[in-house]
């Protein structure tokens, strides 16, 4: 288990500093080796950094493919593909990411898969710096990547888990959030039948009862539980809902969402938005220990 944290610029206006965000996030995906973590695959055709030039407009630069390497891999694997290029002008970042139950060894995702969403394409970037963060633990991976009221963006992976919070094998839930589509989110079905849930960028993944503009009880705040569609309903535990006057960005608290376990999490802000309710006032917080 393990999260970082960086503070960065972040500028694509020229093919050398495309190579310098993508391989700094490359180098963080990377880092993150120990049990749980992450492991890059040997896939052919991945990304050089070292000779990788900008992508045209809508269009990748390349991709790199990761798994969570956790207890449950060897019985539940998941995969990612993270793709690196540009949006609608060169200048403009573009990240996409796919996420499936394996990898045919040269790039392609297989298995039961969550479509390709975008998580940022809209944005030239600064020489200003930004904070990122990412977590990795067993069942759980999440990033947020230049945190900043015009980026938006991130993505987490959550694994199912037992009525104690001990993550399984059965399903796994993903969002994905950009400044242009706040939140989708889509849940995969291990369990047979095997299946891909409806991805939908409008249903809930918590409620915040009555459209409250805060939720203090008292000196303490509330966060909301999650839920995925499996397409039982099951809980989210590496996610909770909160309003982001309470828990505005950065901001870590501990809580048991599932079960008696007390467990960190961190404020995501408009970085990881909640279509609770449909209003921007609620964000999520991902686990972060």
């Amino acid at each position: 288990m393990a999260t970082s944290s960086w503070t960065t610029a972040a500028i694509q206006d020229t093919d050398a500093n495309f190579r310098i965000w993508g391989k700094e996030l490359s180098d963080k995906l990377q880092a993150m080796s120990s049990t749980p973590g992450l492991v890059k695959t040997g896939d052919t055709g991945q990304i050089d950094w070292t000779t990788v030039t900008r992508a045209a407009v809508n269009s990748d630069a390349g991709y790199e493919v990761y798994y969570l390497n956790d207890s449950l891999h060897g019985t539940g694997p998941i995969y990612f593909k993270i793709y690196y290029g540009a949006g609608s002008n060169v200048a403009f970042f573009r990240i996409r990411v796919e996420v499936g139950t394996g990898s045919n060894g040269s790039g392609t995702i297989t298995g039961t898969i969550a479509s390709v969403r975008t998580i940022t394409a809209s944005n030239a970037g600064s020489a200003t710096t930004y904070a990122s963060y990412l977590c990795v633990n067993t069942g759980f991976v999440g990033l947020l990547w230049k945190t900043a009221a015009n980026f938006q963006c991130g993505f987490t992976i959550c694994r199912s888990c037992d009525s104690d919070g001990t993550p399984n094998i059965k399903a796994a839930h993903v969002v994905w959030s950009s400044s242009t589509t706040p939140c989708i989110h889509q849940t995969l079905r291990f369990e047979s039948v095997a299946a891909a849930q409806t991805a939908d960028s409008n249903g809930y993944v918590s409620v915040v009862p009555g459209y409250a503009s805060s939720s203090a009880v008292g000196a303490d705040y509330q966060v909301y539980l999650c839920w995925m569609n499996a397409p039982d309903v099951r809980p989210i535990f590496g996610l909770a809902c909160v309003i982001n006057a309470d828990y505005p960005l950065g901001t870590t608290f501990s809580c048991a969402l599932v079960g008696t376990t007390a467990r960190t999490y961190l404020a995501a802000g408009t970085c990881l938005r909640s279509p609770a309710n449909g209003s921007s006032s609620y964000g999520l917080a991902m686990l972060y220990e």
